[in-house]
C-alpha cells in the first residue's frame, strides 16, 4: 500500500498506531463524521426503508384495483 500511494511505510505504521490508540478521534479532518452524525450507510438504509414502504403501498393499491377490474 505504501508503494501504491507513494507514502513511507513508516508513516503508515505511525498512522495505524495513532488510529489504534485514539480511534476516529485520531483523524478529525474532513473525512471523519461529527459525533452523533449518522453514517452514510445508515442514511442509505433509511432511504431504502422508505422506498420499500412506498412500493409496498403502490403494490397493494394496484393489486386491489386489478381485482376490482376482474370482478366488474
Amino acid at each position: 500500500m505504501a508503494r501504491q500511494y507513494q507514502i513511507s511505510p513508516h508513516m503508515i505504521e505511525k498512522w495505524r498506531a495513532l488510529w489504534r490508540a485514539q480511534g476516529e478521534a485520531a483523524f478529525p479532518g474532513r473525512g471523519g463524521r461529527r459525533p452523533g452524525e449518522p453514517a452514510a450507510t445508515e442514511l442509505r438504509i433509511a432511504e431504502l426503508g422508505r422506498k420499500i414502504g412506498q412500493l409496498t403501498m403502490e403494490n397493494d393499491f394496484l393489486s386491489n384495483h386489478r381485482l376490482e377490474a376482474v370482478v366488474a
